[in-house]
């Protein structure tokens, strides 16, 4: 992304969930999770994203 990274966009979004009073969203890195609900590390093996995907 031209301006921000996943990290910051994920900091970004909880702040603005936090602001708003929202519930929170899910969301998943393959890499350093950083307020992020979850980690996927390579290679993907298909039942743990299927598994995340189900929640």
């Amino acid at each position: 992304m031209p301006v921000l990274d996943g990290f910051d966009t994920a900091k970004n979004i909880r702040d603005y969930e936090k602001l708003k009073g929202l519930s929170r969203i899910p969301m998943y890195a393959m890499s350093a999770a950083s307020g992020m609900d979850g980690l996927l590390k390579k290679p993907i093996k298909p039942a743990e994203l299927k598994a995340i995907l189900i929640k």
